[in-house]
């Protein structure tokens, strides 16, 4: 068995593709990033299975787990949806704006918006199908 030459530097082995180590990192930090990960594919399945507060308490888990993590934003966005579908929107709210204000730029942030534009739209019907009573100031205090 030939042994590899080695770069003088000891960066990496002579004849080594950078390539080859990028797809090396790559995979490495999708293999990191697999339990992170595991747990917001829990808590996406328990919000399309109607159960926000299990969710959260995945989120929650998570958290404590990984604070911020890789996914952090990811944690965001879903954390919102359950607050939305437990009905509390103001909770929802302050975290979208945050992450939008600290996140300007994220890809996420169009779902995020759509996600709060969406809990504005339903707001009014949701009070028609319950019976309250719908006046203009309701919907801006909220």
């Amino acid at each position: 068995i030939a042994r590899a030459e080695i770069d003088p530097t000891g960066a990496r082995p002579l004849g080594r593709e950078p390539r080859l180590d990028a797809a090396v990192s790559a995979a490495s930090k999708t293999a990191s990033i697999a339990p992170e990960l595991a747990l917001l594919d829990a808590a996406r399945a328990r919000l399309s299975g109607s159960d926000a507060a299990g969710a959260l308490e995945i989120l929650d888990a998570r958290e404590a787990r990984f604070g911020r993590g890789a996914l952090g934003p990811e944690a965001v966005v879903l954390r919102c949806e359950a607050l939305l579908a437990l009905g509390r929107k103001g909770e929802a709210t302050a975290l979208a704006e945050r992450f939008l204000a600290s996140h300007p730029t994220s890809p996420l942030g169009a779902p995020v918006r759509a996600l709060m534009a969406s809990s504005e739209r339903a707001a009014p019907a949701a009070r028609e199908r319950a019976g309250v009573a719908t006046f203009p100031s309701d919907d801006a205090d909220e």
